[in-house]
């Protein structure tokens, strides 16, 4: 799994209706090769509960149906469909996080985590279809073997 790029902002199951809304957490999104991470804490009222227990979720690109932009009343969010259910993002601009209004700026904010979003997926994609191009599955024991290859490195049989 590799860090494709890292945010931060509140997250909810299903739709944010209001940030002090008790289900939303105020988390670090790290967007990998594997899918979404969301790490962090309940938050309420714009602060940080500390003394809630840790949250994390992941969601693997498998998983994801769909993801677009929405808007919340005044709040422009990202929603996550997967096959079972839906998330919400907030995403924050970590240079205006001093003044923590997650409101402001939602707009621009949102469109541009969505923007990299649609690019680390094309870049999936290619890596994707790259890899598989590359690699030939050797007959005898499973293992992928670069393309090219005479002999399987794993129990040597001849690959065509």
């Amino acid at each position: 799994m590799s860090l494709l790029h890292q945010a931060t902002g509140f997250f909810a199951h299903g739709k944010m209706k209001m940030v002090q809304n008790p289900r939303v957490y105020y988390v670090k999104i790290n967007i990998t090769t594997n899918g979404f991470e969301f790490i962090g804490a309940y938050a309420a009222f714009a602060t940080i509960n500390k003394n809630s227990a840790g949250f994390r979720l992941d969601i693997p690109w498998t998983n994801i149906k769909n993801i677009n932009k929405t808007k919340a009343r005044a709040m422009h969010t990202i929603t996550v469909e997967t096959v079972e259910s839906f998330y919400t993002i907030l995403p924050l601009n970590p240079k205006n996080h001093s003044s923590f209004n997650p409101i402001s700026h939602s707009k621009r904010n949102s469109i541009e985590l969505l923007d990299i979003i649609n690019k680390i997926i094309i870049q999936i994609k290619e890596m994707k279809e790259f890899k598989e191009s590359k690699l030939i599955i050797c007959t005898e024991c499973g293992v992928e073997v670069p393309s090219g290859s005479k002999f399987c490195g794993n129990c040597g049989c001849t690959v065509s």
